[in-house]
C-alpha cells in the first residue's frame, strides 16, 4: 500500500544530514526514511544553506593565474597604476574587479546532491570560498517551515479580485453582517471562507478592524451582584426536572425571556425562542409585568391556532424573572393540561441553561443596541422589522438556511400565515442589516419620525 503523502519532519530531515555525513547516496538514504530518492533530492535541493565563512580572497578568483589588471583604485592608488592589483597589500582587489570570478571547481558542488557534507577538506579547501553549501537539518527545517507560512499568507487573488473582495467584507461590515452570513449574502462574489474573512480583518486588510465584528468584541464581563432569591415554584418545574425528560422533548423546546431598553423604560421585549427552527418572536410589551407577558402569549396563540400553537411550544424554558413568577396562569396560558407540565423554570442566575435564546439576544442588540435606544419609542412594527432582518439572517448550524425558511418549511401555510400577521418578511440577501439605522429606513419609508439614538 502506497505511503500517503506528508511533509518531511525533522526528524528525518536529521537522518537526511546524517546520511550526507556518511557519503550515502540519495537512493540509500531515501531507503532509511522510508522517501523516494527524488523526494531526497528535491528536499536538499530547496533547503541546502549558503553559510559564508570567509572574506573574498584573491586566491578563490578564477583569473588568478594571469590576472594583469592594474589600477583599480584610479587617483587613489598608492602605486600610481603601475603595479599589478593582484599584488596590492593595501586593497582586497576582489572588491573592486569587475573580472572577478568565483572559483568553483570541487567536485562535490558540480554532481549531485550539490553539498559539502561529507568532505573532509570542507573547512580547509579553497575552491569552495566564501560560500559553502551545505545541508543542515535544522536550518532546512526552520526553511521549510518559513516557506509554507508564506505560501499561506496575504491573499490569493489578482489585485482587482482581492479589491473587490474587500470591498464587500467592509460593506458585509458596515450592515452588521458575520462572516458567514456575509459569504451566505454575497454567494459567488465572495469565494472565501468565514475563517478566512475572520484572518482578514485581524490582520487589517482593507483597513478592517476586529471592533466591527460584534461577536469578537460585543462580550464582556458582567458586574456581580447579589444573589436574586429564586422565583417560588413547584418542584416539578425546576430545571433537574426539565432534563430528566427525554431527548427529543428537550431539543423540541422554547426557551423565553425580557430584553430591556433604557434605564426608567416603561416597555419591554418579551422573547420566545424555537429551538428546532432557531426562530426567534420578539412581541413588544407595555410593561414588564406578569399581566403583559400573559397578554402576548395569549395573542400569539390567537393568531397561530390551538394546533400551531401546541406544536411550537410542546415545553417551555423561562428564567427566575419577576414577570414570570405566576406559574400558574402562565402555564395555563400556553395550554398546559392537568397531569402534564410544559413549563420550566431555569435555576438561580443560570442563563446557560437556556444559552440559545441568550445568544440570539446578541442579534437583537445589534438592531437595539443596549442603553442607546428608549424602548418606550418602539412600536410593534419596529419590531417586526427586528424579527424580519434577524431570522433572515443564515445559520451555519442549519447548513446555511435562515430561520424564517426553516419555520415556513416545519408549520407550513399556517406558519405563514402567523408571520404574515406579525409583519415578518424573509429578507434577501443584499438588504439584509443588523445595524439600527436599518430601523429608521423603516420608519421613513412608512412616513414615521426615526428612532433616537445615543
Amino acid at each position: 500500500m502506497t505511503r500517503p503523502y506528508t511533509q518531511m519532519s525533522l526528524l528525518e530531515r536529521q537522518r537526511v544530514e546524517e546520511g550526507l555525513d556518511r557519503g550515502l547516496s540519495m537512493r540509500r538514504i531515501g531507503e532509511l526514511i522510508g522517501r523516494s530518492a527524488s523526494t531526497v533530492a528535491r528536499e536538499i535541493g530547496r533547503n541546502k544553506t549558503r553559510r559564508t565563512t570567509k572574506a573574498l580572497s584573491r586566491r578563490h578568483c578564477a583569473e588568478r593565474a594571469g590576472c594583469d589588471v592594474k589600477g583599480l583604485c584610479g587617483d587613489a592608488c598608492p602605486h600610481e597604476g603601475r603595479a599589478l592589483c593582484s599584488r596590492c597589500a593595501h586593497r582586497q582587489c576582489t572588491n573592486l574587479c569587475a573580472r572577478y570570478a568565483f572559483h568553483t571547481t570541487c567536485h562535490r558542488l558540480a554532481s549531485p546532491p550539490h553539498v559539502r557534507n561529507g568532505c573532509e577538506r570542507r573547512r580547509a579547501c579553497r575552491s569552495h570560498g566564501r560560500e559553502q553549501q551545505v545541508y543542515d537539518a535544522s536550518a532546512a527545517d526552520a526553511s521549510a517551515k518559513a516557506r509554507r507560512s508564506e505560501s499561506r499568507s496575504g491573499i490569493d487573488m489578482t489585485p482587482d479580485e482581492a479589491a473587490r473582495a474587500l470591498g464587500l467584507v467592509k460593506d458585509g461590515l458596515a450592515r452588521g453582517l458575520s462572516p458567514y452570513e456575509m459569504t451566505r449574502a454575497y454567494g459567488g462574489e465572495l469565494p472565501v471562507s468565514p475563517s478566512t474573512i475572520y484572518r482578514w480583518v485581524d490582520r487589517g486588510y482593507g483597513d478592517a478592524a476586529n471592533i466591527e465584528l460584534e461577536r469578537k468584541v460585543g462580550f464582556k464581563p458582567r458586574k456581580k451582584s447579589a444573589p436574586r432569591r429564586p422565583t417560588a415554584h413547584a418542584g416539578r418545574r425546576a430545571y433537574a426536572r426539565f432534563s430528566e425528560l427525554p431527548e427529543e422533548a428537550r431539543a423540541a423546546r422554547a426557551e423565553m425571556d425580557t430584553v430591556v431598553g433604557r434605564k426608567g423604560d416603561g416597555r419591554c421585549v418579551l422573547t420566545l425562542y424555537l429551538a428546532p427552527s432557531h426562530f426567534q418572536f420578539f412581541l413588544l410589551l407595555e410593561e414588564k409585568t406578569e399581566d403583559a407577558v400573559i397578554g402576548a402569549i395569549r395573542q400569539l396563540r390567537k393568531s397561530a391556532g390551538e394546533d400551531l400553537f401546541s406544536r411550537m411550544f410542546p415545553v417551555v424554558v423561562t428564567d427566575n424573572g419577576s414577570e414570570f413568577a405566576d406559574e400558574r396562569r402562565l402555564a395555563r396560558a400556553f395550554t398546559e393540561r392537568a397531569g402534564t407540565t410544559r413549563l420550566f423554570y431555569c435555576d438561580v442566575r443560570a442563563s446557560e441553561q437556556k444559552g440559545a435564546c441568550e445568544k440570539n439576544h446578541s442579534e437583537l442588540r445589534q438592531l437595539l443596541p443596549k442603553g442607546s435606544v428608549s424602548f418606550d419609542e418602539l412600536v410593534e412594527r419596529d419590531m417586526a422589522v427586528c424579527m424580519s432582518h434577524v431570522n433572515s439572517s443564515p445559520r451555519a448550524s442549519l447548513c446555511g438556511a435562515s430561520p424564517t425558511a426553516l419555520f415556513k418549511a416545519m408549520f407550513g401555510e399556517a406558519g405563514r400565515e402567523l408571520l404574515d400577521a406579525y409583519g415578518v418578511e424573509e429578507v434577501p440577501g443584499d438588504r439584509l442589516a443588523l445595524r439600527p439605522i436599518v430601523l429608521n429606513v423603516e420608519r421613513d419609508r412608512r412616513g414615521e419620525g426615526p428612532l433616537r439614538f445615543l
